[in-house]
């Protein structure tokens, strides 16, 4: 099946009335996941290489970094939510071939989007400066981490431009064009960040001398980097959409303000953005109880949590899948379809991520030792990200079933149980077992709080809940 098709065979598939073989629908999902899954691992490989570059500067550098991390996850998730509510809508709306409505929604996704992510970012350069503190930095590492979360917060709006385009071009059942794209940003970010981050150096190959340019700005510098990449493929993944995009691009219609579509994006969106702020600060709150550890432990978190990403961003990438092929089904009213694809997306996704749970495990050192060349947190980061690969398997259902009963519009129970598991197990049992197990206790509390977030999405899934809230859309797109 060429992935370029995967748009077109979905819309077919909706409009049949005949029988679709199992293995079709595997090879639909196969065809537009693995695209969003090699995005997925090229920006965490990106990531993976950043925080290798900042290890070669030292531990403080790479503490400053995962100290205000979380706080960008914060924040990004925010603009996150309300993405997911304006391209869920797209989603369904071409499902039921609506692509005036479909066109409208976008608009209203932009113009939103622009302003939120302005005033966010207006405030967090403001605050720039107390943030390190309020996460518990001290004053060796604080600075250094102001500066990183400032340049990075001042480019926010154009990345957050580029995650509404690249949803958009998902939700038309387009996967490849900003999969390629964001691996682009991956490739653009590693060589812009190498640039930025060190002093100008001279090589010697066969015999030739090689002078590579460098700014020397170290930890900002990693900032600065991905800022301009960011910069660079958002102009492309716009023009992609309102430009060569058959569904979405623009055309000589009357944009108005949709109260309807503003309204339903934010029934969409607001579990999701309350979601994602109950469980980003749990995270905050986790760096800071793990800040209490040192510096070294601080370190060791932070590259324990950029390499488990290879491992859960495989479930992310087919979830991306899932979202928009469910969000398509409601929109065509196929709730035959909705759960059919949904068992698949999950069975298929959680296959993999306990392949590479795994690989992860076996590799832990290895993983670990490129990020670092202390021994000390090598050996710390190891021990802990062996304790979360058997989570993985269950996080990923959890991942998997939430990005299905996103594409449907039900999004306020999921979000409770993500939240509720991070604020009523993994932070009270990390509170407990960081005073006897030290930085493997918060990690313990995690992996058990993944594997009961896990369970209960399986059990919801089994049930019809989810399935009455795609019933309700169908009068709704």
């Amino acid at each position: 099946m060429s992935r370029k098709d995967t748009g077109k065979i979905l819309a077919s598939m909706l409009k049949s009335t005949e029988y679709i073989s199992c293995g079709a629908k595997i090879r639909l999902i196969l065809a537009m996941a693995f695209p969003a899954m090699c995005a997925q691992i090229s920006q965490i490989l990106m990531h993976y290489i950043d925080a290798s570059m900042v290890g070669q500067l030292g531990p403080l550098q790479s503490a400053a970094v995962g100290l205000v991390s979380s706080s960008i996850w914060l924040i990004g998730g925010i603009c996150l939510a309300v993405v997911s509510g304006f391209a869920v809508q797209v989603a369904q709306n071409i499902g039921a071939c609506k692509l005036i409505k479909a066109r409208a929604a976008t608009s209203m996704g932009f113009f939103c989007l622009i302003t939120l992510s302005l005033l966010l970012s207006v405030v967090s350069a403001v605050s720039a400066d107390r943030v390190p503190y309020i996460l518990g930095g001290t004053e060796d590492i604080a600075p250094m981490a102001s500066s990183y979360f400032l340049i990075y917060m001042c480019a926010f709006p154009v990345l957050v431009m580029n995650m509404y385009a690249a949803s958009l071009l998902q939700a038309t059942g387009n996967i490849r064009t900003p999969s390629l794209l964001n691996i682009g940003v991956c490739i653009l970010d590693v060589i812009f960040n190498f640039i930025f981050i060190f002093p100008t150096r001279r090589f010697e190959i066969l015999g030739c001398t090689l002078t590579l340019p460098g700014f020397h700005m170290g930890i900002t510098g990693v900032a600065a980097g991905t800022a301009l990449a960011e910069g660079v493929i958002c102009v492309i993944m716009l023009w992609m959409l309102l430009v060569r995009n058959e569904q979405l691009h623009i055309r000589r219609e009357k944009l108005y303000i949709s109260p309807p579509v503003i309204f339903r994006a934010f029934r969409i969106s607001a579990p999701i953005c309350l979601d994602h702020l109950a469980t980003t600060g749990a995270m905050v709150a986790s760096v800071a109880i793990v800040s209490v550890l040192g510096t070294r432990a601080i370190a060791a978190h932070s590259f324990a949590i950029t390499a488990e990403s290879f491992c859960y961003m495989i479930g992310y990438g087919t979830a991306f899948a899932g979202t928009s092929v469910i969000g398509q089904c409601v929109g065509a009213r196929r709730r035959d379809l909705a759960r059919n694809f949904t068992v698949i997306i999950t069975v298929i996704g959680v296959g993999m991520m306990t392949l590479a749970a795994v690989v992860m495990y076996v590799t832990a050192p290895v993983l670990i030792g490129l990020l670092t060349p202390d021994e000390e947190i090598r050996e710390l980061g190891t021990a802990i990200l062996r304790i979360e690969a058997f989570a993985e398997p269950l996080y990923g259902a959890s991942i998997l079933i939430a990005g299905c009963m996103r594409g449907a519009g039900d999004t306020m129970i999921p979000g409770l149980m993500n939240s509720g598991t991070m604020w009523l197990i993994r932070i009270p049992l990390s509170l407990l077992l960081v005073k006897t197990m030290g930085l493997q206790g918060v990690w313990v509390a995690m992996a058990l709080e993944l594997c009961i977030r896990g369970c209960l999405f399986l059990l919801r899934l089994r049930g019809d809940g989810w399935l009455k809230a795609c019933d309700r859309k169908k009068s709704a797109v």
